[in-house]
This record gives C-alpha cells, sequence and structure tokens, in this order.
C-alpha cells in the first residue's frame, strides 16, 4: 500500500515529475556525450593504429632492402678491393692469450 500511495503521490505533484524528469534528462544527456567521446575516441584509435602499421610495413620493406644492398656490397669485397682502399694483410699477428695462473676464482 505505501508504494501505491507513494507512486500516486508522485504522479499528483506536478514539480515532483518536473524534477524526476530534469534528472532522467540530465543522465541521459551525460551518457550521450559520454559515448559519443567514447565512440570518437575509440575511432581515432583505430586510425592511428592503422597508420602505424602502414608505417612500420614500410619501414620493414625499406629494411629488407637495405639488407639486401648491404649483403650484395659485401659479396664484391675482395682482397684487390680491399688493397686498393689502402688495407693492407697483417704482419706478425700478436693474439692475446690466458695462462691457467691469470684465471679468477668464483665463489
Amino acid at each position: 500500500m505505501k508504494t501505491l500511495a507513494f507512486t500516486k503521490q508522485i504522479v499528483d505533484d506536478n514539480q515532483t515529475r518536473k524534477q524526476i524528469f530534469r534528472v532522467l534528462m540530465s543522465i541521459t544527456i551525460i551518457l550521450s556525450i559520454c559515448y559519443v567521446y567514447f565512440i570518437g575516441s575509440i575511432t581515432f584509435s583505430i586510425v592511428a593504429r592503422k597508420t602505424l602499421e602502414s608505417t612500420m610495413r614500410e619501414t620493414s620493406s625499406r629494411v629488407s632492402s637495405l639488407e639486401v644492398e648491404y649483403l650484395t656490397l659485401s659479396n664484391k669485397v675482395d682482397v684487390p678491393t680491399g688493397i686498393a682502399r689502402g688495407f693492407v694483410d697483417p704482419h706478425n699477428t700478436i693474439f692475446a692469450t690466458r695462462t691457467t695462473e691469470s684465471r679468477v676464482a668464483m665463489r
């Protein structure tokens, strides 16, 4: 019975109905603004991701072509080319070796 009386009071009270309507309209407007914001944010994120993926593909392609160019150029290097560029064969090469006395103990 209390619910029925409360409902009848709301229906009869014009001021309360206006207040409830304003609250519901405010909530609807706020939720609509949030919806538009989130949809826009998702859309811009998708566009940014597609752009980054495209840039990554272009960069990867460029790196691959540079690797092929490097391999082509490195296969052209031989002893006569090195000598022509000023490199010489090493003579009396000395290598650093480790003796058994120079080992470091580890715990």
